[in-house]
């Protein structure tokens, strides 16, 4: 009998089999469907794929391994009969693969044309069995094939993914059109933009049927501008072609949405365990989700700077994103799906010309905005570097589709071209708030992890990502350092935070190194680096994880229950040459009298130092993140994971010192139920 997929983290209790994919179909028929899932190493050896008791039709294809060449990232495609309104279980297996695998001719054989006018005339691609760019991936039961069709306006291009299923009682595809203003010469001998594109009623068809009929008027500026791009996808049944327009209809694949089982998920060290369950109507947030050409969905765009950290989309993983692996719930995901669509609008998009993919890192080399060695679209809706959010990695566990690797890739490489070379650190932005370090090292992980591992464009990002460990690093060597955190700017010339240079002291937003230390324990955690590089990557976040396990422990009463609103002074000079030793030195300085009780509840403190209560009704109910001692929670429960020096104290003085934290007539941890975001718990406890 082939091993039932079990998750089972290191150092983790075993929470089970990976139960089950769930079908929730809105039809009553024989339907293929696809999924994607992250099984832990060592679960699906290597040589074998992902199979299924409950529907023997279910192939799948390992697109991605970890160390030990067990499958990381599998592909599935299934074919099974669904009732309308009755979920259906699909449980896993690890086995051998067996079948012949389809061809480009399946492809071919429901896919005729695809016809695209921006003004220009009528441009068609005929498919063949051999004009297909790539294949993505293929198996008994499904296959991907990549075509690509330019405008003749411009650089505007229609990048088109097909998903073809075997013969069936239906013959069935799903054609997914990404239409790009985006293709550059990645050595850039000129590093002009491309042009707007300027069109009235352009159209895409599939097989001579409309799908999308579309003005650049409602693209940003009133023109379709430089590095941005939109999605529209029909589906082909019988030779019919149908193009969704419900919400509903834009998240399903031929009448049903999959969704994964919660214990898996929050067993994956790409995720985290969640303390509490949803207390949110899901359904109410999130049923008319739906991707529209040009739309921004729920990214924190225009303005992505303004508004500090307010945003929903900021974090490790988005609200919703957080919310679908809290619940798996279907409307969360429709959430996940149209928001990654979305930063297709805003100015991340690129594509090598010769290549017909994003391109990598080794090419852009030390290119970047702001020398004007790299095209960059202007306007909004527009990117930036501290406030981007997480795009393309959910998506693509919600629905298998190249589109949403690319969108990973593009938030990358968007996040490595700012401020890449400058001084003496071309990495991760000399100048950088360490957020955005953060967000950076975030984007860089997230792509490589869904990247196939065949794909030049990851091993350029695994260098990229060895580079940013390498200088973070430094932080922790540095002879400034005393009390174990990252500041802004860079290690030798430090920067004081958030534009309070005027303030006395050294003054640090610790949140931030909160962020970093989550996503350092990410890298570490999903082994993304192998070797020597591995083994720097889990010293740096054990040591990022030190910090909230040193600020309770070196308190002598009750001063870690401050953890700080906004800043916290940790030096009474401007460039760190006071630094204190210890945090207990730190807090002695800073109170000078008498430090808070051992005991009580969280604490905030001012600009002035002046501790106070977390009583305020939008610290406890807010949902929209803006409370920082949720975000030290979520770095203590990560250092407290990691199993750190001092963490077991740390846990049982927290546990007792906390006296509403999850009991009482308004526990603290009751908000975290609205905001999962930063609301986990250790695995190991």
């Amino acid at each position: 009998m082939p091993a039932r997929l079990r998750f089972v983290p290191a150092a983790v209790e075993a929470v089970g089999d990976l139960s089950a994919l769930t079908l929730e179909p809105t039809v009553t028929a024989t339907v293929p469907y696809l999924a994607t899932i992250f099984p832990l190493e060592g679960i699906v050896p290597s040589g074998q794929i992902v199979l299924s008791p409950d529907d023997t039709n279910l192939r799948s294809n390992v697109i991605a391994a970890w160390p030990d060449n067990s499958a990381r990232v599998v592909v599935i495609a299934g074919n099974t009969n669904v009732t309308s309104g009755v979920p259906k279980v699909i449980n896993l297996q690890s086995g051998a693969a067996s079948g012949t695998d389809l061809t480009p001719d399946r492809v071919v054989a429901l896919v005729s044309t695809v016809k695209i006018n921006f003004g220009a005339g009528e441009q068609t691609l005929t498919l063949t069995n051999s004009n297909h760019e790539r294949i993505w991936w293929q198996n008994p039961e499904y296959i991907c094939c990549r075509y690509r069709l330019a405008a003749a306006v411009g650089v505007l291009e229609a990048v088109i993914d097909v998903h073809a299923f075997k013969t069936g009682a239906n013959d069935r595809a799903f054609v997914e059109v990404v239409t790009e203003n985006c293709k550059v010469d990645a050595s850039l001998s000129s590093v002009s933009n491309p042009a707007n594109g300027t069109y009235t009623n352009a159209t895409i068809k599939i097989n001579d049927t409309t799908i999308l009929t579309i003005s650049s008027s409602s693209g940003s500026n009133g023109t379709h501008g430089a590095g941005r791009a939109f999605y529209c996808s029909a589906s082909i049944i019988d030779g019919v072609v149908t193009v969704p327009s419900t919400a509903e209809e834009k998240a399903q694949l031929f009448g049903v949405e999959v969704v994964h089982d919660t214990a898996s998920l929050q067993a994956h060290p790409m995720f985290t365990k969640i303390w509490k369950a949803t207390d949110q109507n899901l359904q109410t947030l999130y049923q008319n989700d739906a991707y529209e050409p040009w739309a921004v969905e729920r990214l924190n765009v225009p303005n992505m700077g303004q508004g500090g950290d307010v945003f929903n989309a900021l974090g490790s993983f988005t609200q919703w994103d957080t919310r679908y692996i809290q619940s798996g719930s279907k409307y969360a995901r429709r959430a996940s799906i149209a928001t990654a669509l979305a930063a297709l609008t805003c100015n991340i998009n690129w594509r090598d010309q010769t290549t017909g993919l994003v391109p990598t890192f080794t090419q852009v080399g030390n290119k970047e905005f702001q020398h004007s060695t790299w095209p960059n679209g202007g306007g909004e809706p527009a990117w930036e570097e501290s406030h981007s959010p997480a795009v393309g990695l959910m998506g693509f566990l919600c629905r298998p589709s190249p589109c949403f690797i690319e969108i990973a890739q593009k938030a990358a490489l968007w996040q490595h071209q700012w401020r890449n070379f400058q001084n003496t650190h071309p990495v991760i932005g000399n100048g950088y708030e360490v957020r955005a370090k953060c967000w950076t090292m975030r984007a860089w992980n997230h792509a490589c992890f869904i990247t196939p591992d065949t794909m030049a464009w990851k091993a350029s990002a695994l260098g990229r990502i060895n580079d940013g460990i390498v200088y973070l690093d430094l932080y922790r060597t540095d002879s400034k350092q005393t009390l174990g955190f990252v500041w802004p700017l860079n290690p030798e010339n430090p920067d004081d935070s958030d534009g309070y240079e005027g303030l006395a002291g050294f003054r640090v937003a610790m949140w931030q190194h909160h962020y970093l230390l989550v996503e350092l324990h990410k890298i570490a955690a999903c082994k993304t680096l192998s070797g020597a590089e591995h083994t720097l990557a889990v010293q740096l976040a054990d040591w990022a994880a030190l910090q909230p396990i040193r600020h309770i422990n070196e308190s002598v009463s009750g001063e870690w229950r401050c953890t700080s609103r906004y800043l916290t002074v940790v030096d009474a000079s401007k460039d760190l040459t006071t630094m204190e030793a210890t945090w207990n030195e730190r807090w002695a300085n800073l109170y000078g009298g008498s430090p808070p009780a051992a005991t009580g509840q969280w604490l905030g403190m001012h600009h002035d130092f002046t501790p106070q209560l977390w009583s305020n009704a939008a610290d406890e109910t807010d949902t929209t993140g803006e409370y920082y001692d949720t975000y030290f929670w979520a770095a203590f429960c990560i250092a407290v994971e990691r199993a750190v020096s001092g963490a077991d104290a740390a846990w049982t003085k927290v546990l007792a010192g906390i006296t509403n934290l999850d009991s009482g007539g308004s526990p603290w941890s009751a908000k975290l139920a609205a905001e999962p975001r930063w609301g986990w718990y250790p695995r190991n406890k």
